[in-house]
């Protein structure tokens, strides 16, 4: 079989000559195709690099002739194979399959310390999945399917996107190459079915350039979401249009919160919170919060159960995991003399100062600082008497070197 010169250069680019590979293989068109393609690439090497796995569903009546087309290309290229058993349970189907393989997949990887699995999807199965997810307004990060993804822990490889099923089906052919057609992709019991059959070339090159202007507007948008730092302010998430603003929510829930919480469910009550104007908190879970405040919003633990104390004698830059400081002007501070010590206000400190209002609480609630911030907002001791409480406004605007990390 002549593999197509776009392929052999996706092979390259993957670096498929090296390292070793599960091949998820069912005998069907696709990865018949694609184990023939990898034979005529890597030659008498293909058993050093590619292994083989195989489930058994015992879905049809016709698996016999399945396994014997996959034993057929396990004895023809002496390639190792990992078969599997099972039977089917309850639920969607497909996605219990789904869940099955790709558990198995996994194990094998794992305890035989492959590179990573490789999948026969190709350029229809990218189309159908692109059209499935505008179908149900769903809000991934990359619109159809990655070449190169992390799954369940594993690097899963998909070297035939640029490949159509037609493709396929010529260049077996031409060859009288054998494999097994699973006559349940006739039916039309799954909506990927009923796509598959709807859709002429043309109408695909169409989907295929929409799919690809997709994902480049979504690569600017990320990366404006990567530009974002706690904490985020409102002046640039209300600049999103609304699906814009779930994207930063999932992308923000995704990237910074340890919430098991449904991932869904919880996005939609943060989208929900953020739409209302005061100074507020929203338990995500028992070790973190949403908090917001007129401008800005951010995302961290409890408030009330922080707690900390720092003495420190020279005038340097000093880092903790709750504020990084300059003190190398004192002034910056109102402060006369070292050492002093920066701690986490209480209820009941005074300070040691001409301002007029002594009660430190009382302080923050007139600079407008929120609520939920007052249990770790730092003063400043000198002689055990508090000499500095910063502005909030100060610290907002950078007008000292001062850096709370809770924000």
């Amino acid at each position: 079989m002549k593999i197509p010169s776009k392929l052999i250069k996706e092979f390259d680019e993957l670096g498929l000559d090296s390292g070793t590979y599960l091949l998820a293989f069912s005998g069907g068109p696709d990865s018949v195709y694609l184990l023939e393609a990898l034979k005529k690439y890597l030659g008498d090497r293909l058993p050093d690099i590619i292994h083989l796995c195989y489930i058994n569903y015992h879905d049809s009546p016709l698996v016999d002739e399945e396994e014997k087309i996959v034993n057929h290309y396990v004895n023809k290229y002496h390639l190792k194979l990992y078969r599997f058993d099972t039977k089917y349970k309850k639920g969607n189907f497909e996605d219990w399959a789904r869940k099955y393989r790709y558990q198995k997949f996994k194990t094998v990887i794992k305890q035989e310390n492959l590179t990573g699995l490789l999948t026969a999807h190709q350029k229809d199965d990218d189309i159908e999945t692109y059209i499935l997810q505008k179908e149900r307004k769903n809000l991934p990060l990359h619109y159809g399917l990655n070449k190169i993804t992390i799954l369940h822990g594993i690097k899963l490889i998909r070297p035939l996107l640029n490949i159509s099923k037609q493709e396929i089906y010529d260049a077996l052919s031409s060859q009288n190459i054998t494999y097994y057609e699973d006559i349940t992709n006739h039916d039309d019991h799954t909506k990927r079915n009923v796509i598959r059959r709807g859709l002429n070339e043309q109408e695909k090159e169409k989907l295929l350039i929409e799919k690809n202007s997709e994902n480049k507007r979504l690569d600017k948008l990320y990366k404006s979401f990567d530009e974002q730092k706690a904490p985020y302010q409102f002046a640039f998430y209300n600049s999103l249009n609304e699906e814009e603003k779930q994207r930063f929510i999932f992308y923000l829930f995704d990237k910074q919160l340890s919430s098991k919480k449904r991932r869904d469910g919880i996005s939609k009550e943060i989208y929900e919170f953020l739409k209302s104007n005061t100074n507020k908190a929203l338990e995500i879970d028992k070790n973190i919060s949403l908090y917001r405040t007129k401008n800005y919003f951010f995302f961290y633990k409890d408030f009330s159960k922080i707690s900390y104390s720092f003495t420190y004698h020279r005038k340097k830059i000093y880092k903790t995991k709750y504020f990084m400081i300059d003190l190398s002007d004192l002034s910056k501070f109102n402060l006369k003399a070292l050492p002093v010590t920066i701690r986490n206000a209480n209820k009941d400190d005074i300070i040691d100062t001409d301002l007029p209002t002594k009660i430190v609480y009382d302080f923050l609630k007139k600079q407008q600082v929120p609520a939920f911030l007052y249990p770790a907002y730092p003063v400043f001791l000198v002689n055990n008497k508090i000499k500095c409480v910063p502005f909030y406004k100060d610290l907002k605007e950078h007008k000292i070197p001062l850096e709370l990390f809770f924000f």
